[in-house]
């Protein structure tokens, strides 16, 4: 009996030492995602962006009736499997200062200050074109450098979950979830 007794005390000083063992290992974390550097050929300014977003350059925008030279960095379309999303994207342009908003805001890109807004395609009455089918969220940041207007904006392009989208994408898309991506490449422009 008294052999038992030992062995049995044994036996739970083991495990409890297996259980200290094996509960004291960390969790593996996710893999960190890396970043690239992006600078424009003539070098006017740099950020960071999620090496798994698709560089476009060459991808002007119409403002105010003048061109924006910009490039834009194309979220993987996998991120909106099963939802209503149909293109996600950062656009950078830059352009005349005169595309510059001259309001004051409590937001920077690059040590400048910058305007910060929300805006729809609805905003602009676009009823009646291609954008109808496909409603499309921006949010911008905007800031004036040495006479030059920069503009970043994060762009979200869905269908419409109620008439349009294709079988399996009729999940709303919670764009917030890409808000965070979009501040980080912000904070890290440098003029």
């Amino acid at each position: 009996m008294r052999y038992d007794a030992a062995m049995r005390r044994l036996f739970l000083s083991c495990s409890l030492f297996l259980v200290a063992c094996v509960s004291s290992v960390p969790s593996p974390s996710p893999p960190a995602q890396t970043w690239s550097v992006y600078t424009p050929a003539g070098g006017q300014y740099s950020f960071s962006y999620p090496s798994t977003l698709t560089v476009r350059e060459g991808q002007d925008l119409m403002f105010k009736d003048a061109t924006m030279h910009g490039a834009s960095f194309v979220f993987p379309p996998s991120m909106g499997n099963g939802t209503a999303l149909r293109e996600a994207s950062i656009h950078v342009a830059s352009g005349d200062a005169s595309l510059c908003s001259q309001t004051a805001s409590p937001h920077t890109l690059g040590g400048e200050p910058a305007l910060e807004w929300e805006w729809s395609n609805a905003d602009w009455g676009w009823s009646n074109n291609t954008y109808a089918d496909a409603p499309l969220i921006g949010t911008t940041q905007e800031a004036l450098h040495n006479g030059v207007c920069y503009r970043l904006t994060l762009f979200t392009r869905s269908c419409n979950p109620t008439s349009n989208c294709p079988p399996g994408r009729t999940a709303p898309f919670d764009r917030l979830t890409l808000l965070p991506v979009y501040r980080d490449v912000a904070a890290s422009f440098r003029f």
